[in-house]
């Protein structure tokens, strides 16, 4: 019987969004897919990077920090029955966006390995509980988070 196996390698791709206030975003730099699925293009203005605590700056985090999450993504995550017995496997880059209030708002595969286990990493993803957002000058920001979910067939 063939079991399968999931590694979660959380790839430090943060990016927080720039102090941009309330101004209509005019320059299309990620290309992400909404959350509801629609294809229109919608632009994050990412501008630099959250990537170390201090100095009002502070990354994003999973209610219960990194093994939280991995604990999540295993609990969560069911290897598609398709992609089973067709013995689909290898790693799907996902980067989403970690709003200023914590929720998943945008969610893109970078890195594809097959339709369905791409749907699925997106199901889990979008589904995820709120976040703590991440903070740039003492401000909460929108913040890209990419993770790398390798999906691993053994015996």
């Amino acid at each position: 019987m063939k079991m399968a196996l999931l590694v979660f390698l959380i790839t430090i791709a943060s990016h927080a969004e720039g102090q941009i206030k309330d101004s209509p975003p005019n320059v299309d730099l990620l290309n992400l897919d909404k959350r509801d699925d629609t294809s229109k293009v919608i632009d994050l203005n990412i501008a630099s990077f959250v990537t170390e605590e201090g100095n009002g700056q502070r990354p994003p985090s999973f209610p219960g920090g990194e093994i939280a999450f991995l604990k999540y993504l295993r609990n969560n995550i069911q290897y598609p029955i398709i992609a089973q017995k067709n013995k689909v496997e290898g790693m799907v880059v996902i980067s989403f966006a970690i709003e200023r209030d914590g929720s998943i708002n945008f969610v893109k595969i970078d890195s594809s390995v097959s339709p369905e286990i791409d749907a699925e990493a997106k199901r889990v993803i979008l589904n995820s509980p709120k976040w703590s957002p991440g903070y740039q000058n003492f401000k909460p920001v929108r913040v890209l988070y990419t993770i790398t979910l390798n999906f691993s067939l053994k015996n």
